[in-house]
């Protein structure tokens, strides 16, 4: 089917040229007639101003959409309703009318627009705002201006002013009420609407399908049925009338607005054609045509009032769940980005405190402990210093001098991973090892002493200035230990106790290029590795004590050590 022709209607009152305004002007007008003409063609409607007249609805809803330049549309209407219906147009009475209907149109609008009425149907709020300014205040002008042209030119007596002017009201409020929903809902409708809706006319379910079906069905059964009954038949004395209006409001919140002004007007079209033809309830139970009318009336704004206040109301209950489900979605979306972020942040403070902190250790700091502390019976430590590192550091600038050391513990750094070790700490070119911790193990000195000749052979590879090779002195003691993270700021996992500091001794009482070990280490290595005793050394804080060389492994053992694995079993 071609939709066109609807979206060319929902764009016929923004006209943008000139001509497009003159065309859109002559479409209203005819319009206005033609719906004039049939409204008075029908028999027994045509008294009181007649019970819904069309035009009303078509001027006010033509300057809604396309503003008030349209206002001449309505006047030629008027005339072309006049011409085709009885030829001839009284000066007096066609003035009036043209006077009454345009500024009941504009004043409806205006009223609507002045009291921030925006579209129709979306709120609750502009329904009552277009039945107040639309519906109850407009047409008064019309319907005042009309019955008082009729009396000046001698067509009405004086005495039925306000029964004929009454009965015009409820005309032009009818037509108002009724064709200005539907006509709203037709022009809104714009060419992707149409593409949507024949793609789920396809694509639809056919339990929906169905649904749809047996709603329309149902809605022009009991319509005719209740309002095309014969007067003198039982049905039409019983309070059938309002049977088919649950089937409105069922279809406004299971369809939307649009399905429920379409039921609304078919359920009116029903209604005003069995009046007009003498048949259904209001015939039936009224006394007169016109109390039969005045039951038609009611009928009709009960029924068009109730489900256009449904509907707006389904569309805000609607609007507020698709506006809490965004929300929703935005939130989740939020909370699953800010999860992500913080899980990544999560990540990175656990690589960077795994980075400074033994695994075990960092994990207990995560899990909330405020202090780790740990003693330790047998550890050996290592500690190693660059030779003639100051005159080195002096010669050369910082940036230098700080890859320097960064290229060399680097190096270094890759050896501890390689056997297992512990790395402590860095102190200017101080470099310090230690194994047996976090995890005890017993082999930690076979591991240390591997270490300490790795790492002499590695300094070996960079070269002073002069070309000569850096040396290391490294100085090695085994015993007991305490290792932790004390303190609440800039963490460091370090180590304390005598063995740390005879380490130390051993290191600075050294000889560069030399490694030399005291008694307890010697006592752990001698078997597998060759050591030469240097004999007896004062140690600060010590007093004498007997220190080893070491030379390097024994070939006897080279294959049995248990320092030549990667991570010696504990």
């Amino acid at each position: 089917m071609n939709h066109r022709w609807l979206v060319k209607f929902g764009k016929l009152a923004q006209p943008g040229s000139r001509g497009e305004l003159v065309g859109s002007i002559i479409v209203v007008a005819i319009a206005y007639g033609l719906a004039a003409y049939v409204a008075v063609s029908l028999p027994g409607l045509h008294q009181i101003g007649t019970a819904v007249w069309p035009s009303a609805g078509i001027a006010q809803a033509a300057l809604m959409l396309g503003g008030f330049r349209l206002w001449p549309a309505i006047a030629l209407g008027i005339n072309f309703y006049d011409l085709i219906h009885s030829g001839i147009t009284i000066p007096l009475l066609g003035l009036f009318g043209c006077t009454g209907a345009t500024v009941q149109a504009v004043l409806g609008v205006w009223l609507f627009r002045r009291l921030g009425g925006s579209n129709v149907f979306d709120r609750v709020s502009n329904v009552l705002k277009f039945l107040v300014s639309g519906v109850l205040i407009a047409p008064q002008i019309n319907c005042t201006c009309g019955v008082l042209a009729l009396c000046l030119t001698g067509n009405l007596p004086w005495s039925e002013f306000a029964t004929v002017r009454w009965g015009w009201f409820l005309g032009d409020a009818m037509g108002i009420l009724v064709f200005v929903p539907l006509i709203l809902m037709v022009a809104q409708l714009q060419q992707q609407d149409w593409q949507r809706i024949t793609r789920l006319r396809r694509h639809k379910s056919t339990r929906r399908s169905l649904l749809r079906t047996l709603w329309l069905g149902l809605l022009l059964g009991s319509s005719g049925i209740v309002f095309w009954a014969q007067t003198e038949a039982d049905i039409a004395r019983y309070p059938l009338e309002y049977l088919p209006f649950p089937l409105v409001v069922w279809a406004g919140m299971q369809f939307g607005p649009r399905a429920a002004a379409v039921g609304s007007f078919l359920i009116s079209a029903i209604a005003i054609g069995g009046t007009a033809f003498g048949m259904g309830p209001f015939v039936a139970k009224a006394s007169s045509t016109q109390q039969a009318v005045l039951f038609l009336q009611a009928f009709l704004g009960v029924i068009t009032i109730t489900s256009m206040v449904l509907s707006a109301a389904e569309s805000e209950r609607s609007r507020s769940a698709r506006s809490l489900a965004a929300l929703n979605r935005e939130l989740e979306q939020r909370v699953a980005r800010r999860t992500a972020e913080l899980a990544a942040q999560t990540d990175r403070i656990n690589d960077l405190l795994h980075n400074i902190l033994p695994a075990g250790v960092a994990e207990q700091l995560a899990s909330g402990s405020q202090t780790v502390a740990e003693t330790f019976n047998d550890v050996t430590v290592l500690f190693a210093d660059l030779v003639d590192f100051t005159s080195f550091a002096a010669q050369h600038p910082p940036t230098v001098v700080v890859q320097f050391l960064n290229d060399v513990f680097c190096t270094f750094d890759d050896l501890v991973e390689q056997y297992g070790l512990e790395k402590i700490k860095t102190i200017g070119d101080a470099y310090m090892v230690v194994g047996g911790v976090p995890k005890p193990r017993s082999n930690s000195a076979f591991a240390i002493a591997h270490l300490a000749l790795a790492m002499q052979q590695a300094i070996g590879q960079y070269r002073k200035p002069d070309g000569s090779p850096f040396r290391l002195r490294i100085g090695i003691h085994s015993g007991s230990a305490v290792a932790g993270v004390i303190g609440m700021k800039k963490l460091v996992y370090d180590l304390w106790g005598d063995t740390v500091n005879v380490a130390s001794r051993m290191e600075t009482l050294g000889q560069p290029g030399r490694i030399q070990v005291s008694q307890a280490a010697f006592d752990r290595l001698h078997s597998y590795f060759h050591l030469e005793q240097r004999g007896t050394i004062a140690v600060k804080g010590k007093g004498e004590m007997i220190t080893y060389w070491l030379i390097g492994e024994l070939s006897s053992h080279q294959d049995s050590d248990p320092g030549l694995h990667l991570h010696p079993p504990s």
